[in-house]
């Protein structure tokens, strides 16, 4: 995978394109940190369900942060449910 700096993909994004065409990834930097990754469409396209799954495994950790743990601590997941049918 090539890896080029923000600056320098101004000025080269045409042939950067080529090569991402050609089924190259490219890893885009800003100050030596990794920011973005240009990669062929379809690839994207079979990513996009991943991306999707971890957006909301995200979205779920940020909605449960500073709630207690469920199951409690000590209890299984199935004695739970199975508690919630019992008369």
């Amino acid at each position: 995978m090539m890896t080029i700096d923000l600056a320098e993909k101004k000025s080269r994004f045409s042939e950067m394109l080529d090569r991402v065409e050609r089924g190259e990834t490219i890893s885009v930097s800003r100050n030596g940190q990794a920011v973005a990754e240009l990669r062929p469409a379809e690839r994207l396209a079979a990513v996009e369900p991943f991306m999707r799954i971890s957006a909301l495994c995200a979205k779920i950790t940020k909605r449960n942060a500073g709630r207690p743990p469920w199951p409690e601590p000590g209890k299984r997941l199935p004695d739970v449910i199975h508690e919630g049918h019992q008369a």
